[in-house]
């Protein structure tokens, strides 16, 4: 099995390098219905499958979706709907979450978040229409700036991938786009095309209620 190359990025301002988070205990789980609690952002179109896959190096895709925060929170998932079933090869597969952080939609800015996981197996029975809900270690977003979720599988095998579902033509969701990056290049976005994604907080009262009891 041949490695994927995954780069990191880290912003140089004045001579100090830009602190990123990282983790290792990104969940997974499969759901008929989309997020409904603690909604930061959402869009529920999508007409078209468009894969997440790491088959070879001329034969891979890292994608992402973008997404603007109003006011400052802690991000605690977020979800994808998944077009078709898991590729055979993505069954148990290592992968990444990265999150990057800017200040104009079209832009990615910078990494603020490093998150690694391991994949459905094929016996899980992921199904088309699914939404995929990628449950990360929480970090804090600031209001006012634009971020963006993009899932790197870590190397590459036969039938690596999983499609999911997106809208083609019309711009859904205006304050975020689908970002992607294609045989490792440089991540680029479709100024009209987004994923049916959510994002989801943390449960803010589950949160309070933690702070009054201590």
């Amino acid at each position: 099995m041949a490695a994927k190359q995954v780069n990191l990025i880290f912003s140089v301002l004045a001579g100090f390098v830009a602190c990123i988070s990282a983790a290792t205990n990104v969940s997974v789980s499969a759901n008929a219905n989309i997020p409904t609690e603690n909604v930061v952002a959402q869009s529920v179109a999508g007409t078209a499958g468009y894969a997440w896959k790491a088959i070879s190096s001329t034969d891979c895709r890292d994608i992402g979706q973008s997404f603007y925060v109003t006011n400052d929170l802690r991000i605690d998932s977020f979800s994808l709907c998944a077009s078709s079933g898991i590729g055979a090869g993505a069954s148990g597969a290592a992968f990444t979450v990265t999150i990057y952080k800017s200040d104009a939609v079209s832009s990615i800015g910078s990494a603020i978040s490093v998150q690694t996981g391991t994949y459905f197996l094929s016996s899980d029975g992921v199904k088309a229409k699914d939404w995929i809900t990628f449950d990360i270690d929480n970090i804090t977003l600031s209001g006012g700036f634009y971020y963006t979720f993009v899932l790197s599988f870590d190397d590459y095998a036969v039938s690596r991938n999983h499609a999911f579902l997106h809208n083609t033509g019309t711009d859904m969701y205006p304050s975020g786009r689908l970002w992607q990056a294609n045989n490792g290049g440089a991540l680029g976005s479709s100024g009209v095309n987004d994923f049916a994604f959510s994002v989801q907080s943390e449960n803010q009262k589950t949160v309070r209620l933690l702070i009054i009891s201590q």
